[in-house]
């Protein structure tokens, strides 16, 4: 039977932009959906709470607290398991792959050399695995995950581990796939997913508490009996990883973060 791929992305930008990024996407990709807010407000009303703006729900006044405002303002990042999870449900057939990649190029236009690749490129990665998360860059625990989160998973141990980068990832609808990514919807509260609450110690290295990102990675070291369903691949500075000349720049970020994962674990 033939495994069929289903590329899916969020757009939330201004008209103009909207119709700008989807018409790229769509040209990129045979089979695709773009999720946008308006798509959420009419036909997933029970996921409004996770596309809301909450900067009055967590009125920060601590100047010392890092954290983005277009975040707070898009729901934390919140929708962003839930539309993965809701596209296995209702887009998918079974064994399906789907593709999830940010799309906006115009902010990182290496963006659109990852949507040059073929899908063999996506079913080569994936293989017999059911998920494939990426990591961009050497981003410890301790630096995009709050205190707050760390303590609530028990995750000390693994604050020099590293963490992943949420700005695509790929899974298969196969029972592993879906509990992943459903576990992932779960833990991705508000609560979690915001700026507050955190301890008021905090590692030096802490930047920020990054949304999605940060639970994703709470996810894969609090799970640990789902990682020999998940490969981990690289997309030094957000350009999927190939091994071949035009990649040397990447192929010695790839050797950097190799090397920073292996001493800080």
């Amino acid at each position: 039977m033939k495994t069929n791929l289903l590329h899916i992305s969020y757009n939330n930008f201004t008209q103009k932009k909207q119709k700008y990024f989807s018409s790229e996407f769509s040209k990129k990709f045979k089979n695709s959906f773009i999720w946008t807010p308006e798509i959420i407000n009419t036909k997933y009303k029970n996921l409004k709470w996770s596309i809301k703006n909450y900067q009055k729900f967590f009125q920060i006044e601590n100047k010392k607290l890092k954290f983005f405002r277009q975040w707070l303002q898009n729901g934390c990042q919140a929708w962003k398991p839930q539309i993965i999870y809701f596209s296995l449900n209702d887009l998918c057939k079974p064994n399906d792959i789907l593709i999830y990649h940010d799309i906006n190029f115009e902010k990182y236009p290496v963006y659109l050399k990852n949507f040059d690749l073929s899908d063999s490129f996506f079913l080569n990665l994936i293989g017999s695995h059911s998920v494939v998360l990426f990591r961009d860059t050497y981003q410890p625990l301790k630096a995009q995950c709050k205190n707050f989160l760390l303590k609530k998973f028990n995750m000390q141990e693994f604050k020099n581990y590293n963490g992943f980068w949420s700005g695509s990832l790929i899974v298969k609808n196969d029972s592993k796939g879906k509990i992943f990514i459903k576990k992932w919807c779960k833990i991705s509260t508000i609560e979690n997913l915001g700026p507050l609450p955190d301890t008021a110690e905090r590692d030096s290295s802490f930047f920020m508490n990054a949304v999605d990102q940060s639970t994703l990675s709470i996810l894969y070291y609090k799970e640990r009996k789902f990682q020999q369903y998940i490969k981990i691949a690289y997309a030094p500075f957000r350009m999927f990883f190939k091994f071949n000349f035009f990649y040397l720049r990447s192929i010695k970020e790839f050797i950097r973060i190799k090397y920073l994962e292996f001493k800080n674990e």
